[in-house]
């Protein structure tokens, strides 16, 4: 999941990735619910560790959907796109 702003979400994301927009949570949640298939980990990022939507939104969704193996992208989109452009 990218928990980034959607214009950054459009200029370049994670291959596979589904922009989850924090502030509009239902329409990112039902967009999540249609791709996601349970027992497979969901990984969430955003910028940077500094940013912290990704945590945020990682604690939530274990909280509403009961599982654990949600976790955040510990360095962020910015450390990933230079380690794998």
């Amino acid at each position: 999941l990218d928990a980034r702003a959607p214009a950054a979400f459009a200029a370049g994301h994670i291959e596979g990735a589904v922009l989850f927009v924090e502030s509009d949570w239902d329409a990112s949640f039902a967009a999540l619910l249609e791709r996601w298939e349970p027992g497979r980990p969901v990984v969430v990022y955003c910028d940077s560790p500094a940013c912290g939507a990704s945590d945020r939104i990682a604690a939530r969704l274990r909280q509403e959907l009961g599982v654990d193996d949600i976790q955040a992208l510990a360095v962020g989109w910015d450390a990933w796109n230079v380690v794998a452009p």
